[in-house]
């Protein structure tokens, strides 16, 4: 990749022989790899969201972690997520 990018700001002719490869060759990479940078930003922002993500995650479970530390002193059992806050919701309705 480094020798096309001396190829944009000089002449194909001259990169080919300081590097010794063969001008039919610097024209295939071109062609093959002429995508690629917007490949790799795409990579990168893809790389970008995942670090975002991964830090909500750790977030939300460290939250979860104090909430359910906060629960344990005050003597009431851990909740088990939704079911159990929906089992709740219904007994109340039945007791009316």
């Amino acid at each position: 990749m480094n020798i096309l990018r001396k190829v944009d700001r000089d002449q194909v002719v001259h990169v080919s022989r300081r590097h010794g490869v063969s001008e039919q060759t610097i024209c295939t990479w071109r062609q093959r790899f002429r995508g690629m940078s917007d490949d790799v930003k795409k990579l990168r922002q893809l790389e970008q969201d995942k670090a975002r993500l991964r830090k909500l995650l750790i977030e939300r479970d460290r939250g979860f972690e104090v909430m359910t530390g906060f629960a344990a002193k005050n003597g009431s059992p851990p909740s088990k997520g939704r079911s159990s806050r929906s089992a709740d919701c219904h007994k109340a309705v039945r007791v009316r």
